[in-house]
């Protein structure tokens, strides 16, 4: 098992938990955004709230950008609920 990097400050509305080595989910106030997952020692796989994949990425915090991203385009459309 390797250690989880740590968590880094997205600068937005969201919070975020591991809540195991190498998954990581997103939240706002009304609930589930998406998910990371380390997929490999070496990737990490973006999804959304529906497990729509985003994309991969080998930096957890060019991970959580992406969701990050994704989240801001659906709020400013008016709609967080299937980023």
């Amino acid at each position: 098992m390797t250690d989880s990097p740590p968590i880094p400050d997205t600068g937005d509305d969201l919070t975020w938990a591991c809540v195991e080595d190498g998954f990581y989910v997103a939240s706002d106030r009304n609930g589930f955004v998406g998910y990371i997952d380390r997929v490999e020692d070496d990737s990490f796989q973006v999804c959304n709230a529906s497990s729509q994949q985003l994309g991969f990425f080998r930096e957890l915090t060019s991970a959580m950008d992406c969701l990050v991203v994704a989240y801001r385009t659906r709020r400013d459309e008016g709609s967080v609920a299937d980023v």
